[in-house]
């Protein structure tokens, strides 16, 4: 939401302040939080790592998967890593595979 936001017209400082202002002080947080929250929850429990992966846009949102789940972040990384190897569970492994950019050389 916040990237969004189009403060290039501001020409200085107190014109990007409330430009910023105007722009996000409609913002409700707590239900975007609920929002983000109930729709990875739901993905989780229908093992929907597509829908799952739609919230993953940045490193807060691993963070908050890892609290879903009740590991740490890094714990959770290590778990995907593994399984991602391993194949241990091949339905997240083909749709993460399905869902992830492919690294290319450059």
């Amino acid at each position: 939401m916040l990237k969004k936001v189009d403060l290039s017209a501001a020409s200085d400082v107190d014109a990007l302040a409330a430009t910023y202002a105007e722009k996000t002080g409609s913002l409700d947080v707590n239900s975007l939080a609920k929002l983000a929250r109930d729709a990875m929850q739901d993905a989780i429990a229908k093992q929907d790592v597509a829908e799952l992966l739609r919230w993953y846009d940045n490193k807060g949102i691993l963070t908050l998967v890892a609290k879903v789940k009740g590991v740490t972040k890094d714990k959770f990384e290590q778990w995907v890593v593994r399984v991602m190897r391993s194949g241990t569970v091949p339905e997240m492994t083909a749709a993460l595979k399905a869902n992830l950019p492919i690294p290319t050389a450059a």
